[in-house]
């Protein structure tokens, strides 16, 4: 259900109850600030349920262009809050604009090519056409806790930074032929890893 207001050479519409797929749609709204002349559709939106749906919206909609490489690279399960806001230019008129963030609520996140498994994981994750940020997500990696910044570089790339603290039998799940019969004990890790550029353009 959805209520539209035209008003003067602007339009309003505000959607009172939605889903995505398995996600509530909690708070949604679409402003066209000029009719004419246009000006870009500015869209605001808050929805919660299953990570995959947010994955899914940023794999298989026009947002795909800008985050379809993050989709890929990233697995998640669990439930989740997301908001997201975006500008879509009609006509010629302005540029395209993507802001928001996802909440994570004791989520689990794969990270494919390396075959790494954060459980766990809390926090608030940011995005935009830039990348993705976030000064501290807390998880656990192997089941040691650990707390991750996230960030771009100026490259475009996406940087996980993590502190961690591993013994001879964790690293031996990381690395098969880690010598567990010649080295013992625990110790500090910094682990950091760099995913492409989110635009596939």
């Amino acid at each position: 259900d959805a209520q539209v207001r035209f008003h003067n050479n602007s339009l309003d519409i505000k959607l009172v109850t939605a889903k995505y797929l398995n996600s509530e749609i909690h708070k949604a709204t679409a402003h066209i600030r000029s009719l004419n002349p246009i000006s870009p559709l500015e869209v605001h939106g808050i929805a919660s349920g299953p990570i995959k749906d947010s994955m899914h919206l940023l794999s298989s909609t026009p947002l795909k262009n800008d985050f379809g490489t993050l989709a890929k690279a990233l697995s998640f399960t669990g439930n989740n809050k997301v908001q997201l806001d975006f500008d879509i230019p009609l006509g010629n008129i302005g540029k395209y604009a993507v802001d928001g963030y996802v909440e994570f609520k004791n989520n689990r996140m794969l990270l494919n090519d390396w075959n790494l498994q954060l459980d766990k994981i809390k926090g608030r994750l940011s995005f935009n056409l830039d990348g993705l940020e976030s000064e501290r997500l807390s998880a656990t990696l192997l089941g040691s806790p650990t707390s991750v910044k996230v960030s771009h570089d100026n490259k475009g790339n996406t940087v996980f930074d993590s502190e961690v603290k591993l013994d001879t039998n964790q690293l031996s799940k990381i690395f098969q032929d880690f010598p567990v019969d010649i080295i013992d004990g625990s110790t500090e890790w910094n682990v950091k890893l760099a995913l492409p550029p989110l635009s596939r353009k």
